[in-house]
């Protein structure tokens, strides 16, 4: 047996070990984002999660998001253009199953990068950052291998800049 095929061999065996308590989803998003001095405007971005379940009441997971569309709002006489480009995340849960459902409170970080421009003067700029993010949210459990999410959350809170919003969702559980 050449090395290729006992490693082939190897992960095979090893993957359900090294995915149980896995998960994997998305979640469609509306977010606000509100600043001192303009509109609140509101956008709809998709994000796709990967988590692992440590115990009953304690996972982490892993988000990439990006906007879906784009809202405008006036200021000083112009119209402004925002989009949620993407955003990256880390997070842990603690939550406590109670039947089929699992209520839980989320906190970590967030990267979000947005793209804001003047619609008549045809002028962007892409800016991004880092801030402390935090939420609730509960699951259902249809079966074992899959349930359905809702959940709030602030995913961005620095320099007089908000986004957060309510987002609903699947799952599927290795």
């Amino acid at each position: 047996m050449n090395k290729k095929t006992l490693l082939a061999l190897s992960l095979s065996i090893l993957s359900p070990v090294a995915f149980a308590g896995g998960y994997a989803g998305g979640n469609v998003s509306v977010l606000d984002y509100s600043e001192n001095g303009f509109e609140d405007m509101s956008v709809t971005a998709a994000a796709a999660k990967l988590g692992f379940q440590a115990t009953d009441h304690i996972s982490g997971e892993l988000r990439l998001g990006f906007g879906l569309n784009d809202d405008s709002a006036t200021a000083m006489g112009e119209d402004i253009s925002l989009e949620i480009d993407n955003y990256f995340g880390a997070y842990g849960r603690v939550g406590m199953p109670v039947g089929d459902f699992y209520p839980y409170a989320i906190a970590g970080f967030t990267r979000v990068e947005l793209t804001a421009g003047i619609t008549s003067m045809g002028v962007a700029m892409s800016d991004s950052g880092t801030s402390v993010s935090y939420g609730v949210g509960v699951d259902y459990n249809i079966n074992e291998a899959v349930s359905l999410n809702a959940e709030y959350m602030n995913l961005y809170d620095r320099d007089a800049v908000e986004i957060g919003g309510f987002s609903v969702g699947a799952t599927y559980h290795f």
